[in-house]
């Protein structure tokens, strides 16, 4: 039986600071919603526009990002 790696409802946001205290004012949603399933032993490529999010996912599969 192969193995796979299942993600539900992937989402990573980051916080946008700003004011004389930091606070967090708004977010980025680089990644919201994204679920996949890859199989051991599969090839898949992840394709995009440039800035929507594909090096996160990727991160966060390699366990370099937490996600949100």
């Amino acid at each position: 039986m192969s193995g796979f790696v299942t993600i539900e409802d992937l989402k990573v946001h980051y916080p946008i600071r700003s004011g004389f205290f930091n606070r967090v004012t708004d977010h980025v949603y680089a990644v919201d919603g994204v679920s996949l399933e890859i199989e051991e032993g599969k090839t898949y490529g992840l394709v995009g526009e440039s800035g929507s999010g594909k090096s996160t996912i990727l991160n966060i599969i390699a366990g370099l990002l937490d996600a949100t």
